[in-house]
């Protein structure tokens, strides 16, 4: 039982190196006891099957047709080595679909996140403490994120995108500075002056 929820916790982490070492090192203990009979055997596939099926009904978008027929495919096992490598194709099958998913999603928030930079940024209360709770992320992770997306650090973006409205301002407007650096989110002339150093 133990080992089942370290398998279904693994595979929703996306970690298919420990789950091959839970794998390997179940069956290396199995293989040394005694080799099993075929009703054991059996009773192993019955056992691997019904936790593959409880992780696909805890992770929703994991059952697809290739992935069900290598579930069924396991009650076929004619040997504890063949059963073996069955589950960790099925495993590493798991895997790198929920890493997929995992960085599908990542790349959808991050537009979502620099959609809202650039509706906000002339807000001067943006800052990566309130992306954070819009988002409901932590500010770590939001920061790794959009810097291992976008190659750019969060709040720099920030201050970029605030300067080329300044400039676009200065030169296409006759607006003073004094409405300026409020029009592009810096809370005082001073923090104007600064970011312009």
């Amino acid at each position: 039982e133990v080992m089942r929820h370290q398998l279904i916790s693994l595979c929703q982490a996306g970690d298919y190196a420990m789950i091959a070492s839970v794998v390997d090192t179940f069956f290396d203990k199995q293989n040394r006891l005694c080799s099993p009979d075929r009703r054991e055997l059996t009773q192993l596939c019955y056992d691997f099957r019904s936790l593959l099926m409880t992780l696909l009904i805890q992770v929703p978008g994991l059952l697809t047709e290739s992935v069900s027929s290598y579930i069924d495919g396991l009650l076929n096992a004619d040997s504890p080595d063949g059963l073996k490598q069955d589950i960790l194709s099925i495993f590493h099958t798991l895997c790198a679909q929920i890493n997929r998913h995992r960085e599908e999603s990542a790349h959808s928030v991050f537009g979502e996140i620099r959609a809202y930079i650039q509706a906000h940024f002339t807000e001067q209360n943006l800052s990566l403490s309130s992306i954070a709770d819009v988002f409901n992320m932590n500010e770590k992770y939001l920061s790794q994120l959009y810097k291992k997306e976008s190659g750019v650090n969060l709040t720099a973006e920030i201050e970029e995108l605030r300067l080329n409205r300044a400039v676009y301002l200065m030169a296409d407007t006759e607006a003073p500075l004094t409405e300026i650096y409020a029009l592009c989110g810096y809370g005082s002339l001073n923090s104007f002056y600064k970011a312009f150093k």
